[in-house]
């Protein structure tokens, strides 16, 4: 969420209200504009906290911060960590799932695996876990990235 667009924006609405009063208005309005500034970046800020606050509430395993860059609020989110591990390493593999596939994808998929350095059966395992999990999560709704308004 960068919020310096709508300040501008803010901004060039307020100047050109100020502008139809005509030139006293429009110094008035320029000195307003100024000592306000601080007031509308804090006021950027809480905007951008209630974001995160409800954007986290709709996905609970994603990350949501407000990050203050360059002296503006940015909101940030980020879906769960690839790097936490195999979500099954360590599980007991018991049941069996015969697929029919064809040979190119079959090949793609021993040299993901080999990649990664995983065993075939690993990574098909871990991929699969990984894709009904997003799956899960989304629920009809995706989101990722940065969000910017």
């Amino acid at each position: 969420m960068i919020t310096e667009p709508a300040i501008i924006a803010f901004e060039e609405a307020l100047g050109r209200q100020a502008a139809l009063g005509g030139d006293a208005a429009d110094e008035v309005a320029g000195t307003m504009l100024a000592a306000l500034r601080p007031a509308v970046e804090r006021l950027a800020l809480a905007i951008a906290e209630q974001a995160a606050a409800e954007v986290s509430a709709q996905l609970a395993d994603a990350t949501v911060r407000v990050t203050i860059e360059d002296g503006l609020p940015s909101l940030q989110v980020e879906g769960p960590d690839a790097e936490d591990g195999p979500a099954y390493k360590g599980k007991d593999l018991e049941a069996r799932l015969t697929l029919r596939l064809p040979a190119s994808l079959k090949g793609e998929i021993e040299a993901a695996a080999g990649d990664v350095g995983d065993s075939v059966n690993a990574h098909v395992v871990e991929t699969l876990g990984r894709a009904i999990q997003r799956q899960r999560r989304a629920a009809g709704r995706r989101l990722s990235g940065t969000i910017e308004t």
